[in-house]
C-alpha cells in the first residue's frame, strides 16, 4: 500500500489531522511519517521525494498557555483516594509528589529508596530530560504517604526504585505507567485536567508560585530549568502582574 502513495495523499492526511489534533501533536506526526517514508524509500517502496512532501508544522515558541489542575481539583482528587490497598497507596503517593513539588513523571519513575534522606526531611529528584536535580523539603504530608506505602504496601524487591507494580514480576514502574496511572485517577475522580497527565500537575506546580509572586529565578530552580528561557511561558498564567505591565489605551482625539 505504501507504493502506491502519492504526494497528494499525504497532504489530504494532514488535514485531516488540523481537523482532529492540536500542533504539537502534529509536528509529532510530521516527524513520525517524515521517518517512515525515509526508510521506505531507502528500502525501495517509495520514491525519495514523496518524504519532502510531508508539509513543515511551524510552532511559535510559547504561543501556548500552560493549563494545571486547579487547587480544588487537586484536593478532591487526593481526598477521594483512601490508601486502603497497595494500588491505592501507591498511586496516592505519587500524585502527592506530584501536587506537591511539580517534578516530571521520569522523575517520579526513577526515584529510588536512598534518595529520601528522612533524618534532614529532604528528597531529591534526579535529573530528567537536561534539567538540573532537585532537592526538596519532605512536607509531612509527602512523608506520611511515602512512608505509608514503604513501609506497609511496598512489595519486598531487591530494586531500589520507590515505586513497584502491585502484580508480579513486581518490575519497577515504568514512565508510561505512571502516565496511565495518574490519567486513570484523574478520570476516577471526575476531574477534567489538560493535559490529562502529570504534567498538568506540573503546570499547576509552577502557576501557583507565579501567582504568589515568586522570583522567576526561584521558579526556575523548584522545576528544575537550566534556562530562565524554559520558564517564561508561566509569566502568561498571572494575570495581575499581565494588568500592571499593560500600559493605557491612548484617548482618541476628536
Amino acid at each position: 500500500a505504501l507504493s502506491r502513495l502519492a504526494p497528494a495523499d499525504v497532504e489530504a492526511f494532514f488535514v485531516g489531522c488540523g481537523a482532529r489534533y492540536r500542533i504539537a501533536t502534529r509536528a509529532s506526526i510530521r516527524g513520525a511519517l517524515r521517518r517512515l517514508l525515509q526508510f521506505a524509500a531507502a528500502q525501495g517502496i517509495v520514491c525519495p521525494e514523496l518524504a519532502e512532501s510531508v508539509p513543515s508544522i511551524f510552532v511559535r515558541r510559547l504561543q501556548a498557555v500552560p493549563r494545571g489542575i486547579a487547587a480544588k481539583d487537586i484536593e478532591r482528587l487526593l481526598t477521594s483516594l483512601r490508601p486502603e490497598t497497595p494500588g491505592k497507596s501507591r498511586d496516592r503517593a505519587i500524585l502527592i509528589l506530584l501536587a506537591t513539588y511539580g517534578v516530571r513523571t521520569g522523575q517520579i519513575q526513577s526515584l529510588r529508596l536512598n534518595d529520601f534522606d528522612w533524618r534532614r526531611h529532604r528528597v531529591i529528584f534526579r535529573s530528567h530530560k537536561g534539567c538540573k536535580p532537585v532537592l526538596q523539603t519532605l512536607t509531612p504530608a509527602v512523608a506520611e504517604a511515602v512512608a505509608l506505602y514503604v513501609r506497609e504496601h511496598r512489595p519486598v524487591s531487591d530494586f531500589h526504585e520507590v515505586f513497584l507494580m502491585v502484580r508480579r514480576p513486581l518490575l519497577p514502574l515504568t514512565s508510561s505507567a505512571v502516565r496511565s496511572t495518574v490519567r486513570l485517577r484523574l478520570k476516577q475522580a471526575g476531574v477534567d485536567a489538560h493535559p490529562l497527565s502529570p504534567h498538568a500537575f506540573r503546570h499547576a506546580f509552577a502557576s501557583r508560585l507565579v501567582n504568589e509572586r515568586q522570583p522567576f529565578k526561584v521558579v526556575a530552580d523548584l522545576l528544575g530549568h537550566r534556562n530562565l528561557r524554559a520558564t517564561a511561558i508561566y509569566a502568561k498564567v498571572n494575570r495581575s502582574l499581565l494588568e500592571e505591565a499593560a500600559a493605557e489605551w491612548p484617548e482618541a482625539h476628536q
